[in-house]
């Protein structure tokens, strides 16, 4: 094998080998997100397939911010009030997501956070 392809062969292994840990951790993240809040990954999906697409949204919307007009001023009427928000377009994304893969867990308790202004 000639040096150059050799190199690149290693640097695309070592590049997989990054992703693969990088999906592995995040996964960890969300399964106890995801028990903390009563929800579950729908029976069709996987974990991985979840942090993959959650990753590729983030890693795409951060490349287009500084060149795209249309990541940010998003604005819902999400706030408790009802008032209006500003939202970015990877919230919106990653929003959309939660709902597609996940769903509550009937077998969990949804777990009450309070949180406090400021």
């Amino acid at each position: 094998m000639q040096a150059g392809l050799w190199r690149s062969h290693i640097a695309v292994a070592a590049w997989r080998d990054g992703e693969n840990k990088l999906i592995e951790r995040y996964r960890d993240l969300y399964i106890g997100m995801a028990a903390m809040f009563g929800i579950r990954l729908r029976y069709c999906y996987r974990w991985e397939q979840f942090n993959t697409a959650a990753c590729a949204i983030a890693e795409g919307l951060t490349i287009r911010a500084p060149i795209s007009p249309h990541v940010t001023g998003i604005r819902r009427n999400t706030a408790l009030d009802g008032s209006e928000q500003e939202w970015t377009l990877s919230a919106v994304c990653f929003e959309a997501l939660l709902r597609q893969f996940l769903e509550p867990d009937p077998d969990r308790a949804l777990t009450t956070i309070d949180h406090e202004a400021g």
